[in-house]
């Protein structure tokens, strides 16, 4: 996957607000990415962004308050909805780990009679909850 992780990023506990120092996210960042603290195991998606430095995250931040640290931003993904890996990513082995958590539940993304669809969101615990898109 292609990951974009230049500077660095800062949260408060229970705040959807992400700042960053040294990013540009305007430019390399989408609604939909997911987000993550380097080291850590939850994933969030990205419901916007409003400049270079400042995302905003869904659900939520569980963890502990983050002052400048690294993180990546997942930005390909297959055309299932699973994780695209590619040389050089970090934590690549968690995202490994939910393609196979989502694979193992069937497709990520499955047609719905009638149109639309269902997909997996993996929760910051780790667990998948489907819902229909």
């Amino acid at each position: 996957m292609s990951q974009y992780k230049t500077g660095t990023a800062s949260v408060v506990n229970g705040s959807a607000s992400v700042s960053g120092t040294g990013t540009a996210w305007l430019a390399n960042v989408q609604v939909g990415n997911s987000f993550k603290f380097q080291g850590e195991n939850a994933i969030y998606n990205v419901n916007s962004v409003s400049a270079n430095g400042a995302i905003t995250i869904s659900p939520v931040y569980a963890g502990v308050t983050k002052v400048n640290v690294p993180y990546t931003i997942a930005r390909d993904f297959t055309g299932t909805g699973l994780y695209e890996i590619s040389p050089n990513d970090v934590d690549w082995a968690f995202f490994m780990t939910l393609n196979m958590r989502m694979l193992s539940l069937g497709l990520p993304s499955v047609a719905c009679v009638g149109g639309g669809a269902i997909q997996p969101t993996v929760n910051p615990d780790g667990t998948v909850e489907w819902s229909q898109v």
